[in-house]
């Protein structure tokens, strides 16, 4: 999936998923947040998902947008299932 049919699906969510933020345009350290961005720095896609207390996890590095945002998609079915 690419960024363009993420953002469409999402479109209906307000940046909101069962209570979860979801960022697709940078690094967010907030609290229950999960979100991919490209980091033009490293030049690779970016997925990652942080829980409470300020706890950041990398779940995924790759230089494919479509793999980026199928594991995006993956992580919030297996949080939400």
């Amino acid at each position: 999936m690419t960024k363009s049919e993420f953002v469409k699906i999402m479109s209906g969510y307000d940046g909101y998923f069962k209570g979860w933020r979801v960022e697709t345009e940078k690094v967010d350290l907030s609290d229950f947040v999960i979100g991919c961005y490209y980091d033009e720095a490293e030049g690779k896609w970016i997925v990652y998902v942080n829980k409470s207390q300020g706890r950041h996890y990398i779940r995924l590095v790759t230089d494919s947008e479509e793999e980026a945002f199928d594991e995006l998609c993956s992580m919030m079915d297996f949080h939400y299932a």
